[in-house]
């Protein structure tokens, strides 16, 4: 499971909004989960970077447990759940399957969940340095790379 340390380098998304005191990294015997923050600084706060992330991108790993869990068809039954209430993302070869979730805060403009096995990857993408014409196209180019720094995947 990457570390956002690790990870951050390798996305397609600006280094130096990067705010690493965002970030979160969760581990436990059946499940791993990273969760790196892209934040501006056009509209700064007291702490100097703006209140509201203009990208998220999230690594969820199911991992086998015991001998009741797989980690993949827990991941197949809780993302197909998750994806009834999207709309389904076309053409992402890269990934078992995906959907675009409808955006959570006026401040989110796309959201993409992918699946690859028992991986889960979402990117948040909002703000003036996502626009709606292009963010789809972000947000899978951002997700593809966010796959791909997942080691041994």
């Amino acid at each position: 499971m990457p570390v956002c340390a690790e990870a951050a380098g390798r996305l397609p998304l600006p280094a130096a909004e990067r705010q690493a005191s965002r970030d979160s990294y969760t581990e436990n015997t059946d499940h791993a989960e990273t969760t790196c923050f892209w934040v501006g600084k056009d509209e700064p706060q007291q702490d100097g970077w703006n209140f509201y992330a203009h990208a998220v991108v999230s690594w969820d790993l199911r991992r086998s447990a015991g001998t009741d869990e797989n980690g993949t068809t827990f991941q197949k039954t809780e993302f197909a759940d998750d994806a009834a209430d999207g709309r389904p993302a076309t053409g992402i070869g890269f990934a078992d399957e995906a959907f675009w979730s409808t955006p959570s805060d006026q401040h989110t403009t796309c959201t993409l969940y992918v699946r690859k096995g028992n991986l889960v990857v979402d990117v948040s993408l909002g703000g003036p340095q996502h626009p709606a014409a292009t963010c789809e196209q972000e947000a899978t180019r951002i997700s593809e790379a966010a796959v791909k720094a997942m080691p041994h995947s």
